[in-house]
C-alpha cells in the first residue's frame, strides 16, 4: 500500500504501480486540476498493456489540517510547484493566482477508504508538508503509520515541528540528499494512539 501526496503528473505513483500486482494498492492525492487531468491520462495510458495492475485510488484533494476549504498559490512557471502554505518557494516566473480547492486530513481519507495500513508514503507539498502530517502523526493508530517515507526537505518553511513529530513517533532517518529525506519506522520506538 503506497500513498503519494502532490502526485502531481504521477512519477512516484506510476513507478510504484508498475511494480505491483493486482493485489497492490495506491492512494495518489493532486487537487490541481490540470495536473489531476494529467495524472489521471498517465495512470490510464501506462495500464493500457498491462493485465496486473493495483488498485488506484486518484484524490483531487489536499491534505492539510482540517476539513474545508484551501486556497492553493499557483506557481506560474510549474505545475508541481503550487501550495496551501502560507509561505512557499515558487519558481522564477512567481505566483500571481490562487485557486480554491477541497482539503482534508490525511487519516479521515484513509480511513474513509479503508485502509488499515500503510507500507510507503511520499509526500511533496511545497512547504504544507507539515500541515500534512503533523496531526496524523499525533492521532493516526499504529496500524496505519507508514513503515516507510519519503518527505520533501522544506523544514524552512515549516510552522510546525515535523521532524519532531517523527522522531515521536518512532521515525529514524535513513538518508537525506538536497532534496528529499527517507525515513523508517522502528518498531521499538512506535509511541501514541
Amino acid at each position: 500500500m503506497f500513498v503519494d501526496i502532490g502526485a502531481n503528473v504521477g512519477i512516484y505513483t506510476l513507478y510504484a504501480a508498475t511494480r505491483m500486482d493486482a493485489g497492490g494498492r495506491i492512494v495518489a492525492f493532486e487537487p490541481m486540476p490540470e495536473a489531476y487531468r494529467r495524472l489521471r491520462f498517465n495512470i490510464d495510458a501506462t495500464r493500457a498493456q498491462r493485465t496486473a495492475w493495483p488498485r488506484i485510488d486518484v484524490v483531487p484533494e489536499a491534505v492539510s489540517d482540517r476539513d474545508g476549504i484551501c486556497e492553493l498559490a499557483l506557481d506560474a512557471g510549474n505545475l508541481g510547484g503550487n501550495s496551501i502554505a502560507e509561505s512557499a518557494r515558487f519558481s522564477r516566473a512567481g505566483s500571481a493566482q490562487t485557486l480554491s480547492i477541497a482539503c482534508r486530513p490525511l487519516l479521515s481519507t484513509l480511513q474513509a477508504l479503508g485502509l488499515t495500513r500503510v507500507d510507503a508514503l511520499k509526500i511533496d507539498i511545497e512547504g504544507g508538508e507539515d500541515r500534512a502530517l503533523v496531526p496524523f502523526l499525533t492521532t493516526a493508530p499504529v496500524s496505519l503509520l507508514p513503515r516507510r517515507i519519503v518527505l520533501e526537505n522544506s523544514d524552512d518553511l515549516w510552522r510546525l515541528d515535523l521532524r519532531g513529530a517523527l522522531a515521536a513517533r518512532g521515525y529514524v532517518e535513513l538518508f537525506r540528499t538536497r532534496l528529499n529525506t527517507g525515513l523508517e519506522l522502528l518498531a521499538s520506538g512506535v509511541t501514541g494512539p
